[in-house]
């Protein structure tokens, strides 16, 4: 007698799984909260960061052979103006790239004094990207900036952090972008800087820690990138969303990352 074979039960469906949506994306919809970091080459927008720190550029070869969409540069650090922005500004005027800017938040000087250096470096020209805020914590970086960071503490920074943001937001009429490693965007960030957008470094391999509810704008995926006319050693980027949404960023209106999964 052949017994008859019995067919095992279909697993449970687990109703609460999270599908993962297709294309580039930086967070599941209706769930900021949940990061999404897909292959680098799923999206399809990318481009570099620049400084003094990448020596003299190449920019005939760069304007020659890179696919970038996008080039920030830096205007100022906590040593003071970066000396390469001048000449990488007007280069990338003259260039096939969107170009953007970005200031290293400073914790020795008042938002207000902060916002005169920008504005004796940086004109406000309508076509650049939203400008770029670095926030570095200075412990291990800065004895100088620790010591005025320690004046107020985390809670005084984050005011005068966001004091900041807003000035250079009416200044320059498009919503800013916070740029840091996922450790220090943690310390920084709370609720009150979810209308900001979120410029990422993160180069691991194992999880990241990102707080909060705002998911990324740009991703700094890499910081040895070999890009041919700038270096072996190349900050680069990616963009989170489709074309419609760049030009969304690029108008500098919303935080369009979060937007995007509301």
């Amino acid at each position: 007698m052949i017994k008859p074979v019995s067919t095992p039960a279909p697993p449970p469906v687990n109703e609460n799984a999270i599908e993962i949506p297709y294309g580039p994306v930086s967070a599941i919809p209706h769930r900021p909260d949940i990061r999404i970091f897909k292959a680098p080459d799923i999206y399809p927008i990318k481009g570099h960061d620049i400084s003094a720190a990448d020596g003299e550029i190449d920019w005939n070869t760069v304007k020659k052979e890179s696919k970038a969409r996008f080039i920030y540069t830096r205007v100022v650090g906590w040593k003071g103006y970066d000396s390469s922005f001048k000449s990488n500004w007007q280069n990338l005027k003259n260039s096939q790239f969107d170009r953007g800017a970005y200031l290293k938040y400073d914790f020795c000087r008042s938002p207000e004094s902060q916002l005169d250096t920008a504005k004796q470096y940086l004109n406000n020209d309508p076509a650049m990207l939203p400008v770029g805020i670095l926030l570095v914590h200075p412990a291990g970086e800065d004895r100088q900036q620790l010591a005025c960071f320690e004046k107020g503490g985390m809670n005084g920074a984050r005011q005068n952090i966001l004091i900041f943001a807003e000035l250079v937001k009416n200044h320059y009429r498009k919503t800013p972008i916070f740029y840091g490693n996922h450790n220090n965007l943690s310390n920084f960030l709370d609720s009150r800087f979810d209308s900001y957008m979120i410029w990422m470094g993160f180069w691991g391999k194992t999880s990241v820690k990102l707080g909060g509810s705002n998911p990324w704008t740009l991703w700094q995926y890499s910081g040895n990138e070999k890009v041919p006319g700038i270096g072996p050693q190349t900050e680069s980027e990616v963009f989170f969303g489709t074309e419609e949404q760049y030009q969304q960023f690029r108008q500098g209106s919303t935080n369009i990352a979060l937007s995007a999964v509301k």
